[in-house]
């Protein structure tokens, strides 16, 4: 039939990244009408432009008028091009879109059904492309909203579902597929595989190994308690209680040293570790500083084995060896956006726990957006009270409209905020890990929450007569007749950066962040203002901005952002602060809203620009570099391999965007900081590249690979609903990101000719996923991490089914029957025979039972 699921978004995800499906009583707030989504074709009439359709079925004991309804849902905002004269087809703002009929609409007697065409710019080939969060509205319902709990979508079965254009060569993946792509890697001898993720400067293996049981106790140096609390708790999660401490340098053949030492590796004294576990001398780690020290406690628990981590040991055994690391990259970042979709503190924390295991030390923390507004400011509740909520509202007094499939509910995950006391307990937690969070404030643009906020204090404020208060914190001018559209297709969420009190507004979050911070008894070093995508039009008719520019002869409305920034900027230094920004911080904008050439402006001034548009073929793939070798320190977060939120590849059922192209754990391994026209292979849509079409794109320079501090990736969270989803967009991409962050540049990425260089990148690609499948992933298992799990590729061959995986170690278990799967599956085993004309049907697995989504392969 297809893809039947409840459109309540406060479900949970499923493990495997899909919607759910669910059987339930009809809810007192059901439509009673049943919908369908189908998507017809891409390429609608050799155009970019897709062409789908909604069926609606009556249900109701009443018949479905053509007049006095609604049917609201959200959609990628895509320009409707045309729709069916019986229906208007209405963008209201954003994602956020209705239906309602015409006077041509036939009325729906019960139990009929209808179909309505739609046409759309762009393309649609993922499940989660398709509309989410539908209801309707009745008039005679006094306006209150009926959900769709009845939808369903159409399984994707032709090509022209699959290709965007004429020019998409991109593959879908299949069974076959996947097997041909996995015989290129080779199972590898348990001794042969690197067991530390990220790689070690150096590892020397010794002889033997030391048995660790609950009565071994941390020894810890000066300084060094919150290391060892760490230890201690990593093994009562082995012993079911954790490890006794004592703060002495005392060695002991059943004690675990952490001691300070001064330590240069590859060149590196900061963050650096040695160490060395021996039958002789037991078990040592030395740190440069606490940072090292810890980092040194994280390989120590990653040579534990694996099975380690499903409890209830008596002891463990641990290989002898010898370790000295110190990381490539002093920012080694991961961006969490948790205005899009909310993600509990639960879920941050531990996200926080397996950024710190994998060595990284910077988290960004995307907390305002469009859709939301996270974080409590005491002298503002209104951001929270309203900027952190979406749902059904007649005029947005009370919440945010729906977007990102949040339907009618409030308690979906598109609401939700912390606390303070939240978000103190989430730095303290982060600091106790040496990560640094770097909280994102995000404006001029994408402030739609803060704006709509700020609004209903004004209306409050104004009512009771207190203009003054009313006016204090207001964000927009109001006479103000600009028309713009930014990316995601809004219309209203750009601030007056003319109007003085935006910044008693900066002002004050800025001020209670620091609080925060204080409070926490933790240094903040700086805020990311965000500063991307501020769209063409904006401020061109705002009478305060007209003003401003008669007073500020040398002030022009595209240098109106750059003013912006300065002035945000000054505010952040007078807390000596880093002003961090999406790389349009650091380039002019012109009188077509597009961004160019480099600011001198703030080369200087202590702003750090965040690189992300580097998409094959769009022309703008060396801004960072451009950034770099101007003096801006730069963070490299390039969206071609660095965007977890794009889907992993081109499965429909595989959930995510795809507008840079497809995004998997081998992308981020594969990253090359410095010289990253080598990673332009293909482009989006699947096409080669030619080296050639980048001759003439800057380069690094020697001074400007000095000012690049690091990388990080970015998990968007446009369709990440929930924890489940947002560990299943991230892992094991994030191991990836972490191998090249803190590793030593690989040898292949400085090998000039490519075949010779994708040789060795085979090569090297092998053996990490030998690593990952043979050990990390399935202590994430272990962990309970929803972690994606690829499919198994497969073929029939001469009668015998054959299986293999992206990460050799996991198992294969196979079935004859989908619906036997779950209870009669089975390892598979070489000889399986699949008989003619039937389908076999395989899952891969780690040993915590931790499974991938099913893969069919017909005979």
């Amino acid at each position: 039939m297809g893809l039947s699921f409840w459109q309540c978004s406060s479900k949970k995800s499923s493990n495997n990244g899909n919607k759910e499906t669910a059987t339930v009583e009809t809810p007192a707030d059901a439509a009673n009408i049943a919908v369908e989504w189908e998507l017809i074709r891409n390429q609608d009439k050799g155009q970019n432009a897709y062409k789908a359709q909604f069926i609606l079925k009556n249900n109701r004991k009443d018949t479905l008028d053509n007049t006095g309804w609604g049917l609201y849902f959200s959609k990628a905002p895509h320009k409707v091009l045309k729709s069916d004269n019986s229906i208007t087809f209405e963008n209201i703002n954003g994602d956020f879109y209705r239906i309602s009929p015409t006077k041509e609409f036939t009325p729906l007697a019960p139990g009929d059904s209808i179909h309505i065409r739609y046409s759309c710019e762009n393309w649609n080939i993922k499940d989660t492309d398709a509309p989410g969060g539908l209801f309707f509205v009745f008039d005679d319902a006094d306006d209150e909203p009926l959900t769709v709990y009845d939808y369903t979508v159409h399984p994707r079965t032709k090509a022209i579902q699959s290709q965007r254009t004429a020019d998409d060569i991109m593959p879908v993946t299949t069974a076959q597929s996947r097997y041909e792509s996995n015989e290129k890697l080779s199972l590898l001898p348990a001794d042969q595989v690197q067991p530390i993720v990220p790689t070690p400067v150096t590892l020397e293996k010794g002889e033997g190994s030391v048995s660790v049981t609950p009565a071994f106790t941390i020894h810890y140096g000066k300084g060094l308690k919150n290391e060892a609390d760490q230890l201690s708790e990593a093994f009562r999660l082995v012993f079911g209680k954790p490890l006794q401490m004592v703060e002495s340098s005392q060695p002991s053949p059943t004690a675990i040293i952490l001691r300070r030492k001064g330590l240069m590796v590859n060149g590196n004294s900061k963050e650096a570790y040695q160490l060395s576990i021996s039958k002789e001398n037991g078990i040592a780690i030395l740190g440069s500083d606490p940072a090292g020290v810890f980092y040194g406690i994280q390989s120590l628990k990653a040579l534990l084995p694996i099975k380690a981590w499903a409890g209830s040991q008596e002891s463990v055994e641990i290989p002898s060896i010898k370790i000295e690391d110190a990381p490539r990259f002093a920012y080694r970042g991961m961006h969490l956006d948790v205005a899009r979709n909310f993600q509990t503190k639960e879920s941050v924390l531990q996200l926080l726990d397996l950024m710190s295991f994998y060595k990284l030390n910077k988290f960004h923390f995307h907390i305002t957006d469009d859709e939301g507004w996270r974080l409590a400011i005491e002298e503002l509740p209104e951001l929270t009270e309203i900027g952190s909520k979406r749902g059904y509202t007649k005029d947005e007094k009370d919440q945010l409209m729906p977007c990102y499939n949040a339907g009618v509910f409030s308690e979906s995950t598109g609401s939700g905020h912390y606390s303070r006391e939240d978000f103190i307990e989430i730095l303290q937690y982060a600091n106790a890990r040496h990560i640094e969070v770097i909280p994102e404030i995000d404006l001029p643009g994408h402030a739609r929450a803060a704006i709509k906020a700020m609004e209903v204090r004004y209306d409050r404020l104004s009512a009771a007569g207190k203009m003054e208060e009313a006016n204090k914190y207001r964000l927009i001018d109001p006479q103000d007749k600009s028309e713009y559209l930014s990316v995601q297709k809004y219309n209203d969420n750009v601030i007056c950066v003319c109007k003085p009190t935006v910044y008693n507004f900066l002002e004050t979050v800025v001020n209670d962040v620091v609080e925060m911070y204080d409070e926490a008894g933790v240094e903040l070093a700086a805020i990311h203002t965000g500063g991307d995508e501020v769209p063409k039009g904006v401020w061109e008719k705002s009478p305060i901005c007209e003003d401003l520019l008669k007073t500020e002869k040398d002030l022009t409305t595209e240098g109106l952002q750059t003013y912006f920034v300065k002035r945000f900027q000054g505010i952040l230094a007078q807390h000596d602060l880093v002003t961090g920004g999406w790389e349009e911080v650091g380039l002019e904008r012109n009188a077509e809203g597009h961004y160019g050439k480099v600011n001198p402006d703030f080369v200087d001034a202590n702003v750090r620009p965040y690189i992300w548009n580097n998409v094959w073929g769009w022309g703008d793939e060396d801004r960072g570099y451009k950034l770099a070798n101007a003096g801006y320190n730069i963070v490299l977060c390039n969206a071609t391999n660095l965007y977890f939120d794009l889907s992993y590849n081109k499965d429909p059922d595989e959930p995510g965007y795809y507008w840079a192209g497809f995004s998997n754990t081998r992308l981020a391994y594969e990253f090359i900081p410095m010289d990253l026209f080598k990673n332009a292979n293909v482009n989006r849509m699947g096409q080669p590249l030619n080296q050639e079409d980048f001759a003439n794109k800057t380069r690094l320079t020697a001074e400007g690979r000095k000012h690049v501090l690091g990388i990080q990736g970015q998990l968007w969270s446009e369709t990440v609903h929930g924890q489940d989803m947002m560990e299943y967009s991230t892992f094991p991409k994030l191991l990836g990101l972490a191998e090249r962050a803190w590793a030593v540049q690989p040898e292949w990425a400085t090998i000039e000719d490519q075949k010779e260089r994708e040789q060795a990148i085979e090569k090297s690609w092998n053996g990490f996923a030998n690593t990952l499948g043979q050990r990390d992933l399935h202590r994430l298992g272990y962990w309970g991490i929803n972690y994606r799990l690829p499919k198994p590729g497969a073929i029939v061959e001469n009668g015998e089914l054959k299986a293999n995986t992206s990460f050799p170690g996991l198992s294969v278990h196979y079935a004859k029957k989908e619906k036997d799967f779950d209870e009669k599956a089975e390892v598979l085993k070489a000889g399986t025979k699949v008989k003619e004309n039937k389908d076999a049907y395989l899952k891969t697995k780690d040993n915590a039972n931790h499974e991938s989504k099913l893969s069919v392969v017909h005979h």
